[in-house]
Parts: structure tokens; sequence; C-alpha cells
């Protein structure tokens, strides 16, 4: 795993069933986040809110929402649509029987934040992280560019421009 990818985070907490609610997901988070598990709290449906609230709530400020994405087809989905080096939660039953979270890329298993790394016997869902503002990010990614860089689509042309672009084309060939 190179500097650019996600780091394995260890959980520092483990269910212990009537004893312990385990931190898979905030370890899960920390890591893709790339920031200590101690800035992650333990998400539950406190304030009457479900914990998937609160953890929304949590990750707002860094730009992001998590959604889960029910089913299997995922992996095939990442290929289908050219969806390359996205890293995702993938949650389901772990082999100790309980509900668990891990660290995906691509739609398979990357790492597992429980000390056992025994992974997941069952995939209930992929937790994909949406952008909130992705116009914050193109910024600064578009003004880091050297002005060579900054390549133009060409499907980012204008009706005008394409239908211009058209009839150039048409002129050369008659």
């Amino acid at each position: 795993m190179n500097e650019q990818e996600c780091p394995r985070i260890e959980q520092t907490q483990v269910y212990v069933k009537d004893v312990s609610r385990g931190n898979c997901f905030s370890a899960m988070i920390a890591g893709i986040l790339k920031i200590p598990i101690e800035r992650v709290p333990l998400f539950g449906s406190e304030n009457g809110k479900p914990w998937q609230h609160n953890a929304n709530e949590f990750l707002r400020p860094y730009g992001l929402a998590w959604l889960p994405l029910d089913g299997n087809d995922f992996p095939a989905e990442c290929v289908q649509y050219g969806i390359k080096d996205v890293w995702h939660e993938i949650a389901g039953e772990s082999a100790r029987g309980v509900g668990h979270s891990c660290a995906a890329k691509d739609g398979a298993l990357a790492w597992d934040p429980h000390p056992s790394q025994s992974g997941l016997e069952k995939v209930w869902w992929h937790g994909v992280f949406i952008a909130l503002r992705p116009w914050e990010a193109a910024a600064r990614i578009e003004a880091a560019k050297k002005p060579e860089e900054k390549k133009t689509w060409a499907w980012s042309e204008t009706a005008t421009e394409r239908l211009e672009r058209i009839e150039a084309i048409e002129l050369e060939h008659e």
C-alpha cells in the first residue's frame, strides 16, 4: 500500500455482548479519512437519532456524507461504470457472528479493523462516501494545476460550439 492509500486502523474497542460496543465503524472512518481514531466518536443512537444520522453529522464538516448501498452488485458496478480507486465501507456479518464494518476498495475488502482481521462471512452493504460540495474538491485540484494541465474536454462544449465544430468538419469533407 502506498502513502496515498488508506492506512489500516485497528479498532480500540471490541464488541462484547452485554458489555461493550465495538468501534469498527469508527476505525474504518479514521482510516479512510487518515485521522486518529481518537477523533472519531463511537456512533450510537444518541439524541434520539439513529447512529447513521450521527455518523453523517460527524462527516459533514469533512464535506462528506455516508450512504449504504444494498447488495453485492457494487464490485461489478464499479467495473461497469469505470469507477476505480474508490475507498468505502463494506459491512456484514463477521466470523464472530456480529455486525461488522471493514474498509474496502473498489468493492473488495481491503482491511479489517478487528484485531483478528478475519473479515466478513456475509456482506450486507457497501457504504459509500458522498462529496457534499464537489466543487470545493474540484477548485482545490484546479488551483494546483499548471496552465498546460488545464484540459478542456469535448463534452464540455456548449451546444453552439459543438455545432460550429461539426459544421467546420463537414466543410472540410465537402
